[in-house]
């Protein structure tokens, strides 16, 4: 999936109300409304740990998508280090598109 792709359903997500950023994406995660982790590349390597454990724990894709000023940028946010989505059916779409580059 090309970036303006991914940023495309990411604002889709903003506008819906779709997502929890921060310490709030990792609270979704444990209740089980998180479909899709997505975390900034720039983010620190005890931040990354931390997200990737969590992601595996509770069998949710990562995704290391941009910088945490990108992320931001696109939240209405200084910096954005983890983005979860919370849509199922949006999560889906970004999976597909995601799938789809690989193959």
């Amino acid at each position: 999936m090309n970036e303006a792709r991914l940023i495309g359903y990411l604002g889709l997500a903003r506008r819906a109300g779709a997502f929890a950023l921060g310490e709030t994406a990792l609270q979704a995660l444990g209740k089980g409304k998180c479909h899709l982790l997505i975390l900034a590349g720039d983010a620190s390597h005890s931040t990354k740990a931390e997200v990737e454990h969590r992601a595996k724990t509770n069998n949710v894709q990562l995704l290391v998508f941009a910088t945490k000023i990108t992320l931001g940028e696109l939240f209405g946010k200084d910096h954005v280090a983890i983005l979860a989505i919370t849509n199922s059916q949006l999560a889906r779409q970004i999976i597909r598109g995601l799938q789809e580059d690989k193959s």
